[in-house]
């Protein structure tokens, strides 16, 4: 009988740890929908303690914040204007795609078991969603096009953690997305400013 090698033991235990915390952040994304369904405006402050650490690829670290930003905006949009469950089921297809764009850009090895998670995902999706000639197509197109942004930020993430540590990632995203509120904020209290004269 084949013994596994330390690195295969080692490889396993990281593997269910990467999956628990995937599951756990699947919870908590489904907890933060719950309450923003409630929420009267999409503008949400977001706080995070930062680190003064600006990180090595700079330019990276800028457009990977950059592009969450973008995919946490239409998962916010997709859950006030769909129902729920919908805007939830295309915001689980991040795992899936990021399956393929790993194959693309970081010309991971993909197995049939992974294709065919990302073939009966997509169909999952499509049964439930439905799409069509509809008044909700668009929020669905929104939605799709978030979830993409944010598989690209996973595999971002994993070619970044190669020269920056991860909470110099994670508070990057927090610099930015601070830097953006403030400057959305300001641009609405100059608009309602002028809008009062």
């Amino acid at each position: 009988m084949r013994q596994s090698s330390p690195v295969e033991g080692v490889r396993n235990k990281l593997k269910v740890q990467g999956i628990l915390m995937m599951v756990i952040a699947a919870i908590c994304f489904a907890v933060l929908a719950m309450f923003i369904k409630f929420v009267p405006n999409i503008p949400l402050m977001i706080f995070k303690k930062g680190i003064p650490i600006l990180g090595n690829k700079r330019s990276l670290l800028l457009l990977r914040s950059i592009l969450t930003i973008f995919a946490m905006t239409s998962y916010f949009y997709t859950i006030k204007v769909m129902i729920l469950t919908d805007a939830l089921t295309i915001k689980q297809l991040a795992p899936l795609l990021s399956i393929f764009f790993a194959a693309i850009i970081l010309k991971e090895k993909v197995n049939f078991k992974q294709i065919s998670i990302f073939i009966f995902g997509f169909l999952g999706m499509l049964l439930i969603v439905k799409p069509g000639i509809r008044p909700d197509i668009f929020p669905a197109i929104i939605g799709l096009g978030g979830a993409t942004l944010t598989a690209i930020s996973y595999i971002m993430i994993r070619y970044l953690r190669s020269d920056d540590h991860p909470l110099v990632i994670v508070n990057y995203f927090g610099y930015v997305i601070g830097l953006t509120s403030l400057g959305v904020l300001l641009w609405q209290r100059i608009f309602l400013f002028r809008a009062k004269k």
